[in-house]
């Protein structure tokens, strides 16, 4: 068989992150050179959206988001 690199682990891969990222601040440029507020706006909520996948707290502590998978906690 072929030698195979496991590459970066997962918590520091974050292509989708900055795609986002991208993405929200064309956005917001385009959104200021038209002056087009909605196109603005969208591009500051899909920043803040973006931003919250950088964070890696969840990996790092072992935490799950609520109603992923059978054992999610909180009330019953």
């Amino acid at each position: 068989m072929g030698w195979r690199s496991t590459g970066h682990p997962r918590e520091y891969r974050r292509g989708r992150a900055w795609s986002a990222m991208a993405l929200a601040l064309a956005a917001v440029v385009v959104g200021g050179v038209v002056p087009h507020g909605l196109l603005l706006a969208a591009g500051l909520v899909m920043a803040a959206l973006a931003v919250n996948l950088f964070d890696t707290r969840e990996q790092r502590y072992g935490r799950h988001r609520r109603g992923r998978g059978r054992d999610a906690g909180g009330p019953r």
